[in-house]
């Protein structure tokens, strides 16, 4: 196990109640099946694994027994050519009334518009109802469980508004990554934004995610402590109905990853994790997270793929 050791990468998502069963031996109805299709995306996610997450863990369970012996839908997402649906593309069916929509990515899970390998260890999630599981997805999931009381819509509606994408924009159906041919101007700058939201959401959590995974946490652990905390300042943002700002509000996001990980660190003594080496490193990784989201920042329409690969 790696210990008090930071190394850093800098590169640039209840079961359903069974029908009522009469008295008299009367024979249970069988629950309905529905289907629920969509696509993963940070760019099309193409070889990513998309589930329906019954108990909203947020982990597959394969029916094991440490599962308990659930068995939660999962599909390998399509990829380049495979149907008409396009890459990142999933569908699952299920009899459940209630669950979350979770993606997750391995060493076969490429970017499509760059086509370019995206990276193990992420996860991406959406409220049932979406059909696009990606990072502002994730954090309309997050607002959600902070706030019982909204509805997805609400919650995307709030989320919108905190990124700072065009009003009336729902991130939970919204395809940023559409073919644009037929779009007009306004159209691929609306999409953009929504790509650009996308790119510097991962940037913050990718980045920060490998400073605590080099200081002993799990991969898995270490995004969902650098997810966590950039969607805890977001949903200041949403209580407050302001905007982000990637640069002003990035010291705030830095705190919270630092504050989250010393708890974490407390939580976890056996890691022995230096929290004074990690605050270090978090110096230089936030230089290195403002320098790619100026860069993401002067994108605009005619920017191509190669050159957002490059960033």
């Amino acid at each position: 196990m790696r210990r008090n050791k930071v190394t850093l990468s800098l590169s640039p998502l209840a079961l359903l109640t069974l029908a009522a069963c009469g008295g008299g031996g009367k024979t249970p109805s069988t629950p309905a099946s529905t289907t629920t299709t969509g696509s993963v995306q940070n760019g099309p996610l193409a070889k990513a694994w998309a589930f329906l997450d019954l108990d909203k863990d947020g982990v597959w369970d394969d029916g094991t027994a440490a599962d308990g012996g659930a068995v939660e839908t999962r599909i390998q997402t399509e990829d380049d050519g495979d149907s008409a649906n396009g890459p990142g593309y999933y569908t699952l069916s299920t009899t459940a009334t209630d669950y979350t929509l979770v993606a997750y990515t391995d060493e076969l899970t490429t970017d499509t518009t760059t086509d370019t390998p995206y990276g193990a260890g992420v996860t991406l999630k959406a409220p049932k109802g979406s059909t696009k599981i990606t990072p502002n997805t994730t954090l309309v999931e997050s607002v959600m469980a902070a706030n019982t009381g909204l509805t997805a819509t609400e919650a995307a509606t709030k989320v919108a508004v905190a990124m700072g994408l065009p009003v009336g924009m729902n991130v939970l159906t919204y395809d940023a990554y559409a073919d644009q041919a037929s779009m007009t101007n306004t159209e691929k700058e609306a999409a953009l934004a929504v790509q650009q939201a996308n790119n510097k959401i991962m940037t913050v959590v990718n980045t920060f995610a490998a400073v605590a995974d080099g200081s002993g946490m799990s991969a898995a652990a270490s995004f969902d402590l650098a997810m966590g905390s950039m969607a805890d300042v977001v949903k200041a943002k949403v209580t407050a109905g302001t905007v982000l700002s990637f640069t002003t509000d990035m010291a705030a996001i830095v705190a919270e990853v630092k504050a989250d990980l010393k708890t974490y660190s407390e939580a976890n003594t056996s890691l022995n994790i230096s929290v004074s080496d990690f605050n270090a490193i978090m110096v230089e990784a936030k230089k290195a997270v403002d320098n790619v989201v100026v860069k993401i920042d002067a994108f605009d329409i005619t920017t191509s793929a190669a050159d957002k690969a490059a960033v």
